[in-house]
């Protein structure tokens, strides 16, 4: 090692804490390391105020070069500065230190273009600090050979000027982000929401906005925008601000014009209630993935549309909500309204009005509904006719029971052996109920009393002509009979 390498090794102790005794081929990686962690390009350090030591600085940012080849040579070339001034060790000492750093960065910054990084932080709303170490991010992060060359950390502060004037103007449509990250993924979510349909069909109808929705789906594929495609990002929202604020309204246009034939029956806030409910990844999805899911949404809204008129027009008729609603208020099975009687025919008719009130039913089948309502079907009025619903109770509920039980004590019963819920009612289960209710109540005595009152008050005839039907489907009437004989 030559006495000027052996400045240069000195020197890296002495300021930076290298083992002295290495080869200048060791002290140089390490020299590095450290450079880096100060959080400032060797370079930049000529900005700090009152330093004259740009020649060692200079000479720093050569030696901390990966691409430089003649490590040995630059290092005597500081070894020599050196001996030729040794006050200038307890300078650089001073010098390479964070603080140091973080001054000469700002005051760098100050100067770059004439303002115009701070001046861009400002107008995206970002502190000026936080703007220092936006720059110190882009300039120093990682090993690569621009972190110690200036023309390519200058080409990353003007990409980090381009990127708060795309801050800046995003904010014009209400996207409002601190950093450029944020701000694309902000973008992300204006797209999701305002352009509803796949980035074909809008390039396709959209020709104006053809490189703006390329850098979309670019960021949406890759999360990111090219450096080389962000000045021209930035000219897009600057110069086509009326197109790509009204994204929503255009796409909602281009929707009724592609898909009219699922549309075609809906009127504009039906529309407008389809496309909020389309897919936020919409944009990246095929053509044929977004007909399906146009198709799957148009006809709930049919159906919706059509079981809501079908639901108009029952309350119209008859008082109430839909079918439960009802039944709540009249204590009964919707279905007992149709009496025993009643055609096989007119009943499945009316049974699936029932069911198409209750539970909904498709846009086809609404349609068939309401116009069967709106004809007035047989049972329509006695909906509303407590007498004819009371009838209908006793006749199909109750039956036969009718005569030892009232329709209160029929429902009371019901609602303690079954529930509430009425649908329950109509059927084997509440046959069972009030059938143990009328034994109960026959065996009683009130029953027999109510029996016995009926035969004294018949005729001769009358008893003769019950008693010869009743023996003549009751095997055990007919034996006691005999017997007694």
């Amino acid at each position: 090692m030559t006495k000027e390498q052996q400045a240069f090794a000195s020197f890296a102790s002495e300021v930076f804490g290298i083992q002295e005794n290495s080869s200048v081929e060791r002290i140089v990686p390490e020299l590095n390391r450290i450079m880096q962690s100060l959080r400032c390009p060797v370079w930049c350090f000529e900005y700090a105020s009152d330093t004259n030591l740009g020649y060692f600085i200079k000479k720093l940012a050569e030696i901390s070069n990966p691409k430089t080849g003649n490590v040995a040579g630059i290092a005597g070339e500081i070894g020599k500065a050196l001996i030729d001034s040794p006050q200038a060790v307890n300078e650089l000492k001073l010098l390479f230190t964070k603080e140091k750093g973080n001054e000469a960065l700002h005051n760098y910054l100050s100067q770059f273009e004439n303002g115009a990084l701070f001046a861009a932080a400002e107008q995206a709303g970002i502190k000026e600090q936080d703007a220092v170490n936006a720059a110190r991010e882009k300039t120093t992060t990682g090993a690569a050979s621009w972190l110690w060359d200036k023309d390519t950390a200058d080409e990353q502060l003007k990409t980090l000027i381009t990127e708060y004037k795309i801050i800046a103007a995003s904010n014009e449509y209400g996207i409002n982000a601190k950093n450029f990250a944020d701000c694309l993924k902000r973008w992300n979510e204006y797209i999701k929401f305002h352009a509803k349909l796949p980035y074909s069909l809008l390039k396709e109808n959209l020709k104006e906005l053809s490189y703006f929705l390329d850098c979309i789906k670019h960021y949406m594929e890759e999360y990111e925008i090219l450096t080389d495609k962000q000045e021209k990002f930035l000219h897009e929202l600057e110069s086509k601000k009326t197109e790509i604020s009204s994204l929503e309204s255009r796409s909602k246009e281009i929707l009724k014009k592609e898909y009219s034939n699922y549309l075609s029956d809906l009127e504009e806030e039906d529309i407008n209630s389809l496309y909020a409910k389309l897919d936020g990844h919409s944009f990246l999805k095929d053509s044929g993935t977004y007909e399906t899911q146009v198709s799957s949404i148009s006809n709930e809204i049919k159906k919706e549309k059509a079981y809501y008129r079908l639901l108009q027009k029952w309350k119209e008729l008859t008082g109430t909500e839909n079918a439960d609603d009802w039944q709540e208020t009249y204590k009964m099975p919707i279905k007992a309204i149709i009496l025993p009687s009643e055609s096989k025919e007119n009943s499945e008719r009316a049974f699936q009005l029932f069911d198409a009130i209750k539970y909904g039913t498709d846009s086809q089948n609404a349609e068939i509904m309401l116009k069967y309502l709106a004809d007035k079907p047989f049972f329509i009025n006695a909906l509303t006719d407590k007498e004819k619903i009371e009838g209908a109770f006793r006749i199909s509920i109750v039956k036969n029971y009718s005569a030892i039980i009232t329709n209160d004590e029929a429902r009371a019963c019901l609602e303690k052996t079954i529930g509430s819920n009425y649908d329950n009612w109509y059927g084997s289960q509440a046959d069972e109920a009030l059938k143990k209710l009328a034994g109960q109540k026959y065996h009683s005595g009130e029953g027999k009393k109510k029996l016995q009152k009926k035969i004294e008050s018949m005729s001769a005839e009358e008893a003769k002509k019950y008693l010869i039907s009743l023996v003549e489907n009751n095997f055990d009437a007919g034996i006691s009979i005999l017997k007694g004989e």
